[in-house]
């Protein structure tokens, strides 16, 4: 057992981590998530399901896929791609804590929101 806790203190120390990363979108499936898409100043788009829960849209700089979420705001849409949860203190424009896909296709939906 000491010759254990000697070995553990001779490990060579790891490199703090970061007080808050982003980490990338991790779920093997690209989740349809059906809502209505809408826009929050400061924030960005999100799909507002029924359940009073919100999937935020993490969007880089795509002037093709800006303009097809401002032309679908307020309308029922279905969105997929990879889906992530932003950790705590992260700084994103996700909120802290909030499920968000990333990697997005967006389109008008045929079905209603999910209840």
């Amino acid at each position: 057992m000491l010759l254990a806790a000697l070995a553990s203190c001779s490990a060579p120390a790891q490199p703090p981590a970061p007080a808050a990363t982003v980490e990338p979108a991790t779920e093997p499936s690209s989740p349809e998530i059906v809502g209505v898409l809408r826009f929050e100043h400061g924030r960005g788009y999100f799909v507002a399901r029924e359940r009073a829960e919100r999937v935020w849209l993490w969007i880089s700089e795509n002037k093709i896929l800006v303009h097809q979420l401002q032309e679908l705001t307020d309308q029922t849409v279905s969105v997929s791609g990879r889906l992530g949860r932003m950790p705590p203190g992260s700084g994103a424009s996700v909120p802290d804590g909030e499920l968000y896909l990333e990697d997005i296709t967006v389109r008008a939906a045929a079905r209603a929101p999910d209840r």
